[in-house]
């Protein structure tokens, strides 16, 4: 497989029918990416999940591939290096709707829900969803589901933000962006940093 630049690109689907629609034209917007970033062509066709439901490109399965969509919003993301996840959460539009305490005791470590209640009230919603985007995008990036999360990776609020313990923080970068629709989060392998000292920014791409 050629060496090809790692990208993220971010939509709003236009059309929020079916979730069969939405997943039909993201995967056909990805092929498209896809064929750019690889100078080879691929179809959607190629795009399939495993039984774990890893999304992985047939025709070349070392590329790594990484989808999140909430709401109308979808990312979807490849690279060449191993360890790489993305994840992006709306922002509901009735934050009193969701039980926020209730996810947090199953989601978060102990150690970060303890965090978490500490932080006030008019906070704690933006604090959730930000580890939330942080844990999923690390589990995907481990090939884990967040119920099956990395248990040497913990998060801990300091400075009004969430920040890895120094041990993962040696070995793992995450890019956090936060808009006025969702949260988005990447998640990978520290040594992207030598070919992308500045980060990644996504695409943020005209709707589909």
């Amino acid at each position: 497989m050629t060496a090809f630049s790692p990208f993220i690109t971010i939509q709003r689907a236009l059309d929020t029918g079916p979730d069969q629609n939405l997943k039909r034209f993201y995967r056909t917007a990805f092929a498209h990416r896809l064929t750019i970033a690889l100078g080879k062509p691929v179809t959607h066709t190629d795009l399939k999940n495993e039984d774990s439901g890893r999304l992985i490109l047939t025709p070349w399965p070392s590329v790594t591939l990484s989808v999140s969509h909430s709401g109308p919003w979808v990312a979807y993301s490849a690279s060449p290096f191993a360890v790489w996840g993305i994840d992006l959460e709306v922002i509901p539009s009735r934050l009193d709707e969701r039980n926020w305490d209730g996810i947090a005791k199953k989601a978060f470590w102990p150690k970060e829900y303890q965090d978490w209640v500490k932080i006030p009230e008019n906070q704690k919603v933006a604090a959730f969803l930000e580890l939330w985007v942080k844990k999923e995008s690390s589990a995907k990036a481990h090939g884990l589901g967040i119920a099956h999360r990395p248990k040497e990776l913990l998060w801990t609020w300091r400075d009004s933000a969430w920040h890895l313990d120094s041990g993962s923080a040696e070995k793992y970068h995450d890019f956090l962006l936060r808009k006025d629709a969702f949260y988005f989060n990447l998640f990978c392998s520290k040594s992207i940093l030598d070919y992308f000292p500045d980060g990644l920014l996504p695409e943020l791409e005209p709707g589909f």
